[in-house]
This record gives structure tokens, sequence and C-alpha cells, in this order.
């Protein structure tokens, strides 16, 4: 999906952190700058107040990686008449779901990391 990057695999290690760099001493990475979405995501797996239930959840991480979707066009991928329907699909799910209702949506977290 980008032309000028080979690999992706040592951006992605460490929960997306990237590599150490341990000539900077522990705790520094070479981080993306757009890898916010697979950073948050990790660090949300981990969390102890995570529940499984969506009754007891008192906010709702709405897992998208906006960025992989807007490449798809920003690259010239596809056409036009398709270029958002992944994204109006997930906002009529999530409109279809009780616990969207119950707070329009208030409680509902995306990460977005790169701007467009």
């Amino acid at each position: 999906m980008i032309p000028w990057i080979d690999d992706f695999c040592k951006d992605l290690s460490n929960d997306a952190l990237g590599e150490p760099i341990p000539e900077l001493s522990k705790g520094w990475y070479r981080t993306h700058q757009y890898l916010l979405e697979p950073i948050f995501y990790s660090w949300v797996l981990k969390q102890l107040c995570r529940v499984y239930n969506e009754n007891e959840a008192k906010l709702f991480y709405v897992l998208y990686y906006g960025r992989l979707d807007i490449l798809r066009w920003h690259f010239k991928i596809m056409s036009n008449d398709v270029k958002d329907s992944l994204t109006l699909d997930l906002v009529k799910w999530l409109e279809s779901r009780t616990p969207w209702a119950r707070n329009t949506g208030k409680d509902h977290v995306f990460v977005l990391e790169k701007i467009s």
C-alpha cells in the first residue's frame, strides 16, 4: 500500500513502538510517526479494567484503522464511488448497536493518527 516502504515489520515490533534505541537508554524506541492506532490498541488490550460485556462498559474503543482506509483512495487505488464505503458501513453498524444508541456515541472513542 505504501510504495516507498519495503518492510513495516520492524516498525510494528514491540507493540508497534518499534525497535529499542539502546544508545539512548531504556524506554526509547524507533517509533514510526503514523502508528498511534496499533500502539493504542496494544495498550487497550493490556488494561485491567477492560470488560467483555458491553452492558458493563463505560467507554467503548472503536477499533478502526482510519489511516489504512484513507490509503486506499489516497493513492488512487480505487474509484470515488467506493472510497468511503467501509467507513459508511462502520457508521451504519455502530448506529445499529445498543451501546451507541444509549448515549448517541458520546461514550465511544476513535483513535486516528494521520491527517489527510
